[in-house]
C-alpha cells in the first residue's frame, strides 16, 4: 500500500482504529490496506479491553483467514512492549490460536452447532465439499423429474420450454443456479412469477411487407437471405396451426436475428436497400418480441417446479444432517433473524464482528 494510500484515507482509517463503539462499513478497492486496517481495528479492540475469544474476524478464503491470523500475531507481538497494555496483549498472543479468525462459511458452521436445536438441525451435521453437493444435486434433479413422469401439468410445463428452445441442461443450471441462491427460492416460491402470453401480429400482413421487397431483390446479397429466412419463416407459420405456431416460431429462430445490412449497390441505391432493411428489421422485431414473450410465459409456469425441488432438497438435506456451503449461511441467517434467544446468546458470545 503506497503512502498515497494512506494520506488520502488517513482520517478513515483513524475512525477505524478509534472508534470502537461503533459500527463501521469500509468500502475499499484491492491494495488500498483494507486488511491492514481489520488488523489495526482488532489490536485496538485488545488494547481496548475487549477479550479476544470474544473477538470474529470473517474472511472468505482459507488462505486470506491464515494470513489474517499471522498478521494480527506479528502487530500483537510488535505491541507487547506497550506498558499500560501489556498483559492483555500477553493473554491475547497465548489464546490466539483460539480466536474466531476463519471463513464465513467456517464462521457459520460453528454458529449452527451452537444453534443447531433452534435451527432444527443435528449438530453433528456435515458439510458437502462442493464437488459432492454438485454430483448430488444431478442425481437428485434425475429422480425429481423422474417423479415428475405422470403429472400432466408438469410434463406440460417442461415440453413447452423445450419448444420454444430452451435446453434441459440450461434448465438444470437454473436448479442449480437456485440452488445456490436459496434465499432467491424462498422469494419465489412466497411471490410467484408471472407473465402474460403475448398477443401475435397479422402474420398474413408481415409477410406481404417482406414480399413487398424480396420481389426483385439481388441474388447473393446478405440482406436477401436475411428476407427469404424471414419469408419462410411467415408463411411456416401461415401453414401452422394454432398448437404449432410456438414450434414453428421456435424453430425459425435462427432467421431473426438481426444482422446482415445490405449492400446498397447491389440494391440499385441507398433509398431501396434501406427500405428493405427497415421492413427486416420491423418484421424480426415482432417476431423476436413475440418469442420473448412465449418463453417468459413458460418460463414462469415451469419456474414452481424448480423452486419446489430446490425446497424440497433443503428440507432432505437438514433431516439427513449433510449441509452444503449455502445452507450454512442461509440457516445461520434464520436462526438468528426468527430465535431472540439465539440472537442474545450471540451478543453474549462476541463484542466484535470484524
Amino acid at each position: 500500500m503506497s503512502c498515497e494510500h494512506h494520506a488520502n484515507d488517513a482520517a478513515a482509517r483513524r475512525v477505524i482504529g478509534e472508534a470502537l463503539d461503533q459500527t463501521l462499513f469500509v468500502e475499499a478497492g484491492a491494495g488500498t490496506g483494507k486488511t491492514s486496517a481489520l488488523v489495526d481495528r482488532f489490536v485496538a479492540l485488545v488494547r481496548g479491553g475487549t477479550e479476544i475469544d470474544r473477538i470474529a474476524a470473517v474472511t472468505f478464503t482459507e488462505k486470506a483467514a491464515a494470513e489474517l491470523r499471522e498478521r494480527v500475531r506479528g502487530a500483537l507481538e510488535q505491541a507487547q512492549g506497550e506498558a499500560d497494555v501489556s498483559p492483555r496483549i500477553a493473554a491475547a498472543l497465548e489464546s490466539l490460536d483460539r480466536a474466531q479468525i476463519s471463513t464465513i462459511h467456517s464462521f457459520a458452521q460453528t454458529l449452527l452447532r451452537a444453534f443447531s436445536a433452534q435451527a432444527g438441525v443435528d449438530p453433528d451435521f456435515e458439510v458437502q465439499d462442493p464437488v459432492s453437493t454438485e454430483r448430488r444435486r444431478q442425481e437428485r434433479w434425475r429422480l425429481y423429474l423422474e417423479s415428475l413422469d405422470g403429472n400432466r401439468a408438469a410434463e406440460e410445463a417442461i415440453d413447452r420450454v423445450l419448444t420454444l428452445g430452451l435446453l434441459t441442461g440450461e434448465i438444470e443450471r437454473l436448479a442449480g443456479d437456485l440452488s445456490h441462491r436459496p434465499t432467491m427460492a424462498e422469494l419465489l416460491a412466497a411471490n410467484p412469477l408471472s407473465a402474460s402470453e403475448p398477443s401475435w401480429p397479422d402474420v398474413g400482413r408481415l409477410r406481404a411487407d417482406v414480399e413487398s421487397v424480396t420481389s426483385g431483390a439481388p441474388e447473393g446479397d446478405h440482406l436477401s437471405g436475411r428476407l427469404n429466412g424471414l419469408l419462410s419463416v411467415l408463411q411456416a407459420l401461415e401453414r401452422s396451426g394454432d398448437g404449432e405456431r410456438e414450434a414453428t416460431l421456435a424453430a425459425g429462430a435462427n432467421a431473426l436475428a438481426n444482422g446482415y445490412k445490405g449492400n446498397a449497390s447491389k440494391w440499385g441505391g441507398k433509398d431501396r436497400k434501406a427500405a428493405a432493411l427497415e421492413i427486416a428489421e420491423r418484421v424480426s422485431g415482432e417476431l423476436n418480441g413475440v418469442l420473448a414473450g412465449l418463453r417468459a410465459a413458460a418460463l414462469a409456469a415451469l419456474l414452481p417446479l424448480v423452486v419446489e425441488f430446490v425446497s424440497r432438497e433443503e428440507r432432505v438435506r437438514a433431516r439427513e444432517g449433510s449441509l452444503t456451503f449455502d445452507d450454512l449461511i442461509v440457516r445461520v441467517r434464520e436462526v438468528l433473524r426468527d430465535n431472540d434467544g439465539a440472537r442474545e446468546a450471540f451478543r453474549e458470545r462476541f463484542a466484535a464482528l470484524l
